[in-house]
């Protein structure tokens, strides 16, 4: 489909009619008055990064100065037959400088395309320019085909009718893996990815000679554990390190933009399954190797608590609107119909979920008999454990598998409708689609106006998790001020002014293939403007004599593709104007954090994915390629550290594992066995002693930094807090009742006619919110320096038991394969470092912020539900008495003893996980460095010494394996200066 060019007269939507401001606006003439310009090809885009949050990596005092440190056989003195197979070349270069290459090329000057990634689908073999590492040890050669000859290839028969016919050119199509990855992030880097390929084949050729030998399947054996961890990096993928959210109104075109990024048609379908969808949060991942379907879906159910609350939350919503009385209470026409609207809500959820129960009725949901809600309360949660579910679904989600879109769409429509969705918290769909493979998660959000509060909750929370937010909206909905503040308040709600600093923001325009051509061209054609007359003139020339001539054969093809070129023109003016207005518009507004815009046609994208190549025009004008790329760099960052830890920590540790090994099965025996025995064992339980030690000594630093820089201050103030709450409380009683209740309605938040929003909750905790301000910063720090001295200590342990071995045979060695896991664990405790970041943040969040999940809302909500069951003369005075007990007295500071109790508690629970992280990763490296001591010893070594000739083929991958890992690095130590320079580690 041809974008919808329309003229003026017949025009059914005018984009530029319908942008009311844009003549007054005073950037308007500065914009359009540039050089001429053509439109951007993927070479010449240029992105701004979205850093996901990380602290400084700390590095050991001495660390390896090359990859290879300890990668170097020894004492071996015999001579060992070479091995029967050999690696092919790596296809790196050995210089040390950096060849010079063009954009979109990789070093050898083929397409440097997704097809070169690591983890893509292999390329046919005309397309594999470079060899790649084989595994060494290979199956038994398999029987020859009939009719093939090893030596001449296929053998000769007879030509048919069919072979003398000419072949019938194949149609090519546009292909998502050919598309340019974002190469200016080092993860992207041609020579990084050939890296990580390579990488991951030389462990392949290391698990195939491990395989070969007769330990292998002995799993207490130390060669059964090599080849497990060989088998592990072999089949290393990109874990998902990003989630991108999804939100936007019904219609603005949300779930084709999901589709069309993930170059799936349909899969993401809405249409006739209503609003009650849209409550349910659908990922959209990366399949794993254990799915052997094309789509895998599984359901994330809720637990009783969550579905106790989800009940309560939804008869509180149909109740208010039916047996509030609304008349007496001066409420609005508006805030009568949002009522209304949430009782509707409720009542379509709780008949979808119960309407099979002939009692369900609303004369039975409005009862109005003394305890009656708790009565109909226990009588919902006694339906829902009646409700049938697929076997295993509550305890361990609910799998299901299908080969087509259709069937998948089957398999979702089981918990998108029905009677089980109400219950549902998540659905994740696991598929194959290039967006993915570089750690993203595509994530298709609910909004907030329809849902009930604990759906609401449930979002904010989810929202706020979040890498990276894509707000979607019809690009005329965004061409003034107004539209684009309601459409980010209505989509993202509270979640705006609480985010994560790290956390982007995007706008995405839908249905730019809509425009007037006349408009767009008295725009934007013409001297000193986008673009220049004389382009458009011969593009409308060409059209014109190919109508005028339409008879002649060609003459519609090349009228569309000049059509084609011109609109291509003007939708990429158009496009950068938008853009380029809403960032100048907008940019101030998101506080600090990233803002992009882009202007995106899904019609033009999947109308053209499946038309022939020379219709790649229209593919690049739906903008879906360069937002594509986008998603791609949001998770580059994150996503370049675990490939660096996969190839300079994980494969590196391998390799020297193996060598150690081999090293221990020498013919140069060790010294006084029995005594080194004693001394190995003695050594690694000091080593797991000592840093348990160490470990439980920062779990009690941190507690003493959690009271001396949070709670005891907190207890210090709560009376100067009472005090300001109450001071801010009282002027509630210059408020007019309907105000008032409005307040109580709202749980402490009221828009005021034609005004702002009143968040009253933040008014209430404004005082200690700005006293504890810096005492966040304080505790952040605290954390990082007491996580920095268990790195230091961990690595000075590590230290001393290198020194307590250096006499041993291997020594040199085992002293490198030491240093490799001094980068493990400052691996491991700078995960933990912005794992403790991210969740001091969240707490931060809930401490200090008004919404679903924050302490202030959850505390007050009751007593504004008290508010609003009350009634009659006195009401007004009654309900402040409610408020003034909730927040307490300058003799008992209730409200702010209850927020540094909860304060107290999620604080402890962040403690004590990043413990049990560090428990649970120390010990796994700790135990590595005990394995290693036992290999030094070489018993299976030196018994498989003397059968067979195992050792030897080993010994010759080894010194290939080296050989390669020498090109890697070389390959690899530029683009790591870059990560470096630009901030990654």
């Amino acid at each position: 489909m041809a974008p919808v060019a329309t003229t003026e007269s017949q025009s059914p939507r005018s984009d530029l009619q319908d942008y009311p401001d844009i003549k007054n606006l005073s950037i308007t003439e500065s914009i359009l008055d540039v050089t001429p310009c053509t439109p951007i090809t993927p070479s010449q885009e240029s992105w701004s990064d979205y850093p996901i949050p990380s602290i400084e990596s700390l590095r050991p005092e001495s660390p390896p100065t090359s990859l290879l440190d300890g990668l170097t056989l020894e004492a071996r003195n015999t001579t060992l037959s070479p091995p029967a197979h050999s690696i092919q070349d790596s296809g790196f270069r050995d210089s040390r400088r950096r060849p010079s290459y063009k954009p979109g090329k990789d070093r050898e000057g083929s397409p440097n395309t997704y097809r070169k990634l690591y983890n893509s689908t292999p390329e046919p073999p005309s397309q594999q320019a470079e060899a790649s590492a084989r595994p060494i040890e290979s199956a038994n050669p398999q029987p020859q085909a009939q009719g093939y000859d090893p030596s001449v290839g296929p053998i000769a028969r007879k030509p048919s009718v069919i072979d003398l016919l000419p072949p019938k050119p194949k149609k090519a199509t546009y292909e998502v893996k050919d598309e340019v990855p974002p190469y200016d992030e080092p993860y992207f880097d041609p020579d990084f990815q050939k890296a990580i390929r390579h990488g991951k084949n030389l462990a392949g050729s290391i698990e195939s000679v491990l395989l070969t030998c007769d330990l292998a399947k002995d799993k207490d054996s130390q060669i059964h554990g090599l080849m497990k961890n060989a088998k592990q990096l072999k089949q290393f993928v990109a874990p998902a390190v990003c989630t991108i959210g999804v939100v936007g109104d019904s219609g603005a075109g949300k779930s084709s933009l999901i589709n069309s990024l993930l170059d799936e048609p349909d899969l993401a379908e809405t249409a006739g399954l209503g609003a009650a969808c849209t409550n349910v949060v659908t990922e959209y991942r990366l399949k794993k190797s254990e799915h052997t379907s094309k789509y895998t879906v599984e359901v994330d159910c809720m637990t009783d608590a969550e579905i106790d609350e989800q009940l309560r939350e939804l008869l509180w919503s149909y109740r208010q609107f039916h047996l509030y009385d609304l008349k007496s209470n001066d409420i609005t026409v508006d805030e009568q119909q949002h009522l209304a609207d949430q009782s509707n809500i409720a009542w379509s959820t709780l008949h979808a979920a119960f309407g099979h129960e002939k009692y369900l009725t609303e004369s039975y949901l409005q009862d109005k008999s003394p305890g009656a809600e708790e009565k109909l309360q226990e009588q919902l949660v006694q339906w829902t454990k009646q409700l049938k579910w697929p076997t295993q679904a509550r305890k361990n989600g609910s799998f299901g598998s299908a080969k087509t879109i259709e069937e998948c769409n089957d398999q979702l429509e089981r918990f998108r409708t029905g009677n089980l969705w109400p219950f549902v918290k998540v659905v994740r769909v696991y598929l194959s689609s290039q967006i993915l493979k570089s750690g993203a998660i595509l994530a298709d959000l609910p909004g907030f106006h329809d849902s009930n509060h604990a759906r609401v909750k449930a979002a904010e929370d989810y929202i706020f998790s979040c890498d990276e937010i894509f707000v979607v909206a019809d690009i005329v909905r965004v061409t003034t001020n107004k539209n684009v503040e309601e459409l980010i308040r209505k989509t993202l709600g509270n979640t705006m002014g609480n985010s994560r600093p790290s956390q982007g923001i995007s706008l995405i325009c839908t249905k730019s293939e809509i425009f007037n051509t006349r408009e767009l061209k008295k725009r934007f054609v013409g001297h000193g403007k986008r673009i220049r007359a004389e382009d458009i003139n011969v593009l409308e020339k060409d059209i014109q004599e190919a109508e005028a001539n339409d008879e002649k054969a060609g003459a519609l093809h090349r009228r569309d593709k000049a059509r084609d070129k011109r609109d291509h023109l003007l939708m990429t003016a158009r496009n950068h104007f938008i853009e380029e207005l809403l960032l100048r518009n907008h940019a101030e507004r998101f506080s600090g954090r990233s803002l992009s815009v882009f202007c995106i046609s899904n019609t033009l994208y999947m109308d053209n994915r499946d038309r022939e190549r020379e219709h790649d025009l229209l593919i690049q004008a739906s903008g879906i390629r360069k937002l594509r790329r986008f998603c791609h760099k949001v998770s580059a960052r994150a996503q370049f550290r675990v490939a660096n830890h996969f190839l300079g920590v994980r494969l590196k540790d391998m390799v020297q594992r193996v060598q150690m090994w081999l090293t221990g099965g020498s013919q140069a025996t060790m010294p006084n066995d029995t005594t080194i025995q004693k001394l190995l064992v003695s050594l690694r339980d000091e080593l797991q002693t000592e840093v348990s030690q160490c470990i439980e000594t920062s779990m009690a630093d941190l507690q003493r930094s959690r009271r001396e820089i949070m709670t005891r201050p907190m207890s210090r103030n709560s009376l100067r807090w009472t005090e300001a709450a109450l001071e801010a409380y009282s002027d509630w009683g210059e408020y007019h009742h309907s105000r008032f209740a409005a307040i109580c309605r709202g749980n402490g938040s009221y828009q005021i006619p034609g005004g702002s929003f009143v968040e009253w909750n933040l008014e209430v905790i404004k005082m200690m919110t700005q006293d504890m301000s810096p005492w966040w910063d304080a505790l952040r720090k605290s954390c990082n320096v007491i996580i920095k001295a268990v790195e230091d200590i961990i690595q000075q342990k590590i230290e001393n038991m290198r020194l307590k071995v250096e006499d041993f045979h291997g020594a040199p060695l085992f002293a490198q394969a030491l240093h490799t896991k001094r980068d493990a664990v400052a691996y491991v405790l700078r995960q933990l470092r912005d794992l403790l970041y991210e969740r001091l943040l969240s707490i931060k969040r809930n401490a200090t912020q008004n919404h679903g999940s924050a302490y202030i809302y959850e505390l007050m909500r009751p007593t504004y539900r008290a508010c609003n069951l009350d009634s009659g003369t006195g009401v007004t005075n009654r309900r402040m008495s409610y408020l003034r007990g909730a927040i307490g007295s300058t003799n008992d500071p209730i409200l702010f003893n209850q927020i540094r109790s909860r304060l107290r508690g999620d604080l402890l629970t962040l403690f004590v996980d990043i413990r049990n992280g560090l428990r649970k990763d120390t010990l796994e490296i700790l135990t590595q460095i005990g394995a290693d001591l036992e290999m030094l010893r070489g018993t299976e070594a030196k018994l498989l010494a003397k059968n067979g000739d195992f050792l030897g083929r080993l010994e010759g991958v080894m010194k290939e394996v080296l050989e390669h890992m020498v090109k890697i690095e070389g390959s690899v130590k530029p683009v790591k200066k870059q990560a470096e320079r630009d901030g990654y580690f």
